[in-house]
């Protein structure tokens, strides 16, 4: 039994000398709106400061309530 154990391990042995892995596929690009499909509308729209977005608004605000 040991025999035929150890020849087991000699034939998986040499089928694993002769195993060449596949190479790891390159990873793809990021998508961005510039290599996307979908129209520059959908893109990517940075974020507006809050605090700047505050700011308008209040001034708004000021502007519609002084013409009163």
């Amino acid at each position: 039994m040991i025999v035929e154990l150890w020849e087991k391990i000699q034939k998986l042995s040499a089928i694993l000398d002769t195993y060449e892995p596949k190479p790891e596929p390159e990873p793809s690009p990021k998508k961005t709106s510039k290599n996307s499909s979908t129209p520059p509308s959908k893109g990517f729209k940075p974020n507006i400061c809050t605090d700047t977005l505050v700011e308008q608004l209040q001034r708004q605000l000021i502007l519609r309530n002084s013409g009163n």
